[in-house]
């Protein structure tokens, strides 16, 4: 394992322009992030939340002063600064080197040098085995992890047919989440309607009444009632993760099966990406959720939140239970709110769950108190005989 190794490298032109070199201190570096377009690998990710991070060190909103954009990998990234369509990209080494030696960039801010204080010495990434490997290794004990990742889809309720409450439902009503995700994970998934995991403080099943409902039948009555016509329902999915892909096109299929007229777009991550934030190319948009639904409320789905809105049209009612979640003093209260939260996006269909993604993490076994978790943890963790 090895420390957190995300490094920020920036273009020349840059660097320049923000009066940047390589004596700035730390503070005047954080600032030079106000107002630049930032490449990381995905949304939500690592780097994504290292950006973040430092923008609130900065007093920068992350969301309105600068732009942080998805491109897959590093050699994508670096194209993309060359040609002048990223100022700098988050990526663990070498991209950042050769950008360095190659291209005229500088870096901004390098955590894998610890000029990050926070994260210096922050155990981050692991080695990944086979898992025949593993189970034949008697030095090697296996951990289990049963949620490691939240797949969904994003609603958007302002393009027909999906700016309808009633044809949402009726979408939510059809869909077999068992077989979505048997398909789109190997089988490697559980099926819980938490948008917290189960062990969480703030865990609720709220609106688990409107999650894998699979009634086919019941969602024609309400495709019919909603006054539907055949419109076109647009659905983008990606090529860069199989998981998302493969749950595209059974949900394309469960939805053709109650009647609904269906388009699959698949584009690369940074295309879908891009998408995205144009509210006229699609319906339902194939995603997941990684740390958010690990490490506490405060995060999950804040996308669907004002002014985010990933859903385009603002919930009133959401946006005040989210400003009771974050301000309310009282942890049992903050406990209700959040429930009251989830509720909210089930009945108004703001968000697709389908399940969650298992993964395996594994230690030799002299490893003490080590417990599986989204990102492995090392407190309290000790080598034993």
């Amino acid at each position: 394992v090895v420390q957190y190794v995300d490094n920020i490298t920036m273009s020349g032109d840059w660097a320049r322009r923000q009066g940047i070199t390589p004596q700035s201190s730390y503070e005047d570096r954080l600032r030079a992030l106000r107002g630049m377009t930032i490449a990381v690998s995905s949304v939500g990710g690592g780097a994504d939340q290292l950006v973040r991070f430092l923008c609130r060190q900065a007093g920068i909103n992350p969301d309105r002063e600068l732009t942080i954009t998805a491109i897959p990998d590093g050699q994508n990234m670096l194209a993309a600064m060359t040609r002048g369509r990223v100022d700098g990209f988050v990526i663990p080494p070498p991209t950042g080197e050769d950008a360095i030696r190659n291209h005229g960039a500088q870096p901004l801010i390098w955590a894998g040098r610890g000029e990050v204080p926070q994260l210096d010495g922050f155990v981050y990434i692991g080695v990944i085995a086979r898992e025949s490997w593993l189970r034949n290794n008697r030095d090697i004990q296996l951990l289990p992890l049963r949620h490691w990742w939240l797949h969904a889809a994003w609603v958007n309720h302002s393009l027909p047919p999906t700016d309808n409450l009633q044809v949402r439902r009726a979408i939510q009503t059809a869909l077999d989440m068992e077989a979505i995700m048997e398909i789109a994970t190997d089988g490697s998934y559980d099926l819980q309607p938490g948008l917290q995991y189960p062990g969480n403080p703030y865990y609720t099943d709220a609106g688990k009444q409107y999650y894998n409902v699979h009634d086919p039948d019941r969602a024609k009555v309400l495709l019919r009632e909603s006054g539907y016509r055949g419109q076109e329902l647009v659905i983008i999915t990606n090529s860069s993760y199989n998981s998302m892909y493969s749950a595209a096109v059974v949900v394309t299929e469960q939805l053709r099966a109650i009647g609904m007229k269906v388009r699959m777009d698949v584009f690369d991550w940074a295309t879908a990406i891009a998408r995205r934030r144009d509210r006229t190319t699609w319906n339902l948009w194939f995603t997941g959720q990684g740390t958010g639904p690990s490490v506490g409320p405060f995060t999950a789905l804040i996308d669907v939140v004002s002014p985010q809105l990933n859903q385009f049209v603002p919930d009133p009612a959401l946006d005040a239970i989210y400003a009771e979640l974050v301000s309310d003093p009282d942890e049992a209260a903050r406990k209700r709110h959040f429930a009251r939260f989830q509720e909210r996006v089930y009945e108004q269909v703001h968000f697709l769950k389908f399940g969650d993604l298992t993964k395996i993490q594994a230690a030799r076994s002299t490893v003490q108190g080590f417990t599986p978790y989204r990102i492995p943890r090392f407190w309290n963790v000790s080598l034993g005989a």
